[in-house]
């Protein structure tokens, strides 16, 4: 009599892991780039830091060079920095419309040419107010969110944080090779020739992406079906639902406190250096601590990609904004307290400046990422401008006054701050 055998349980279907039958891992496993998207973005990440590399090399030297000029006062100085900021947030939204009436690639292009034009307006200026012009032009080029927008139309879904968060750290390399080469450069070949190397770098960027970034093989559809509007940019309408997210408005929040400081920092500093170390000296005390920085920057990347708590980073981060806040605040005026102040300063960048794009794109509800982008772009740029206003002012009063009062606000936002902690805690482990 043959004995029916009652059936097993159904096998356990292969793993990952290793041989041995160990768990899989609780954690989601990241997305991979194909080779199609690791090409795509790099190079698309290569033309914006192109133009980014051009607007940081002046940044230094700009405020002793505005001074200078015939009309300038402590207003049109600090406009001279901070005014490219102004023309960046304004025209974001318009920039985004005409990149889906006219494509991706065809905006940037447009876009690059504006800040070379502005960039030759810049160099070829005799006065301040000409200078300032320039700028203005300059900023005009908004393609931050067409870049960002552009970049999601190129990648999947699944590695979409990662492409944001490589973005952020080409920008924060570029930062530092700009602020490095810039005050020799303009040692060597004067400070026009910065603006004119910068107009020939925003061509070589444009020729780049024409060349070598695909288009998108589709456009991308809205959730009710309709084209030619892409969810990856940024919309009129957007802006009041987003700041009212409490984690996109302290992250938006953020980058404006930080853009501000870092204007108000190269308005004022220069003028500290020069006159504690000699005009034309602030290479000397800028290289070496931004290239502590740059070390700095790929540290914490390293340490994002292998561990994801970008939230970590972030906190220090913050920590070391309020501390580069006090130091500037109480011996800002002074050679060792101006190096110490801004060492710290550069090292809150180097975390800041990854972590914070980084933790919008996951914060942000899936359809409105782009637009929590575009966001957060027009609050980092209208953070420069204010700090070109405010530091400005300061030329013409305390210079200390400024990194007080944003010391007390950097505290408040890093104490609201401090619950994103366990949220983006959740965020990354899903």
């Amino acid at each position: 009599m043959n004995v029916r055998e009652t059936p097993g349980p159904p096998p356990t279907p292969p793993t990952d892991g290793p041989i041995g039958g160990s768990p899989p891992p609780t954690r989601r496993p990241k997305g991979r780039f194909s080779r199609r998207e690791e090409r795509a973005v790099t190079i698309l990440c290569a033309v914006y830091a192109l133009r980014i590399v051009g607007l940081y090399m002046v940044l230094p030297v700009l405020s002793p060079y505005a001074a200078s000029l015939r009309g300038s006062t402590g207003l049109l100085t600090g406009l001279a920095v901070g005014a490219y900021g102004l023309s960046q947030g304004v025209f974001q939204i318009p920039f985004g419309s005409l990149s889906d009436r006219i494509g991706r690639k065809r905006a940037i292009v447009f876009g690059l040419s504006l800040f070379a034009i502005g960039s030759a307006i810049a160099g070829a200026a005799t006065t301040a107010v000409a200078l300032v012009l320039g700028r203005l032009v300059q900023g005009m080029g908004a393609i931050a969110s067409v870049v960002v927008a552009l970049a999601a139309d190129l990648t999947r879904e699944q590695v979409r944080t990662q492409t944001m968060a490589r973005i952020g750290v080409w920008v924060g390399g570029a930062f530092a090779v700009g602020m490095t080469v810039g005050p020799f450069v303009a040692g060597v070949v004067g400070i026009p020739s910065l603006f004119w190397a910068t107009a020939v770098l925003s061509a070589l960027g444009a020729i780049q992406l024409v060349v070598a970034v695909p288009e998108p093989r589709r456009r991308r559809q809205r959730s009710d079906g309709r084209r030619g509007t892409s969810e990856e940019r940024l919309r009129t309408g957007d802006v009041r639902f987003l700041l009212a997210q409490r984690p996109l408005l302290l992250l938006d929040v953020g980058t404006f406190l930080l853009h501000l400081t870092l204007t108000v920092i190269f308005v004022v500093l220069p003028f500290v250096f020069d006159a504690e170390f000699g005009p034309g000296r602030i290479g000397r005390a800028v290289v070496p601590i931004v290239v502590v920085g740059l070390g700095a920057m790929v540290l914490a990347a390293r340490y994002t990609d292998r561990t994801g708590r970008s939230s970590r980073v972030f906190l220090v981060g913050g920590a070391l904004f309020l501390v580069a806040c006090i130091v500037l605040a109480i011996g800002g005026t002074t050679g060792a307290g101006a190096v110490a102040g801004l060492g710290v300063f550069v090292l809150a960048v180097a975390c800041l400046e990854p972590t914070l794009p980084a933790l919008t794109t996951r914060f942000a509800v899936g359809p409105h990422r782009g637009a929590a982008m575009g966001v957060f772009h027009m609050a980092q740029f209208l953070g420069s401008f204010v700090g070109g206003l405010v530091g400005g002012a300061a030329l013409g009063g305390s210079l200390l006054l400024p990194f007080l009062l944003l010391g007390g606000l950097v505290a408040v936002w890093l104490v609201a701050a401090r619950s994103l902690a366990p949220w983006a805690g959740l965020v990354e482990d899903n």
